[in-house]
Formats: structure tokens, C-alpha cells, sequence
């Protein structure tokens, strides 16, 4: 998909990516893992006042470094450790999202952006 000057009207300016960010997206074109993005919104409060979330989906490309394993507690064995993944410049993650990567589901704890990626971090959810 292609965008051009006002595609989406008047008050938009579309600028290009910089040039890293697309050389960091054929890196991922070529290399890349799919990844799925679970983002969770506030949707309201539940009858206790906490909040409720919706959670909505999108596949993705990524490059993954993780460290995941089993742990033992008292509960038996857990899931224990995280690791990182590497994102277009582009992908919607925050902090409240999570990700699903190699059957295993992950929550993001932190998100930094560089100059031609996302970097995000992750712990394993129980």
C-alpha cells in the first residue's frame, strides 16, 4: 500500500520513514518470525470498579531473542523468564499489550524506540 500527499485529507502530514527504518523492514521481510500483537484497551469498569479490557489482534514480523523456560514453585511447574523482540518502526505495542510468539504468550514490560526499530521486552504471563 502506498500513501501520497493528503491521502488522509487535509490535516494529516505523511512523512517517509527514515532510511534505517526501511532497511530494517526488508531485514525483517527476509528474516523476520511471525509474531502475533495482542493490544488491550480499556473498554470500562467492572461492577467493582476495576478496569475491563478488549483485546484486539494483528500479525506481525519480528526478530526474537528469548530465554523462556519452566520454572518450580509450590504451584508446580511455571512459566519463568521473557526476552526481547525487534519491531518495525510502525507496529502499534505498548505496555499494556502482550505478545504471542512460539505457542507461548508474553507480556510486554517495556517498549523503546530506536531510530529503525520498536525493541520490546518481555515477561512470560502465567
Amino acid at each position: 500500500m502506498s500513501y501520497h500527499y493528503k491521502h488522509f485529507g487535509e490535516g494529516f502530514q505523511v512523512a517517509a520513514p527514515a532510511p534505517q527504518a526501511l532497511v530494517f523492514q526488508e531485514l525483517l521481510e527476509a528474516h523476520g518470525v511471525p509474531v502475533t500483537l495482542v493490544r488491550r484497551r480499556p473498554s470500562g469498569l467492572n461492577p467493582y470498579g476495576n478496569p475491563t479490557y478488549v483485546e484486539s489482534r494483528h500479525s506481525s514480523l519480528c526478530l526474537a531473542e528469548l530465554d523462556a523456560g519452566w520454572g518450580d514453585s509450590e504451584r508446580g511447574s511455571v512459566p519463568v523468564g521473557g526476552g526481547r523482540i525487534l519491531l518495525a518502526l510502525w507496529e502499534a505495542l505498548g505496555e499494556l499489550d502482550s505478545v504471542e510468539l512460539g505457542g507461548r504468550r508474553f507480556r510486554c514490560v517495556a517498549v523503546e524506540r530506536h531510530p529503525s526499530h520498536l525493541e520490546a521486552r518481555l515477561e512470560v504471563e502465567e
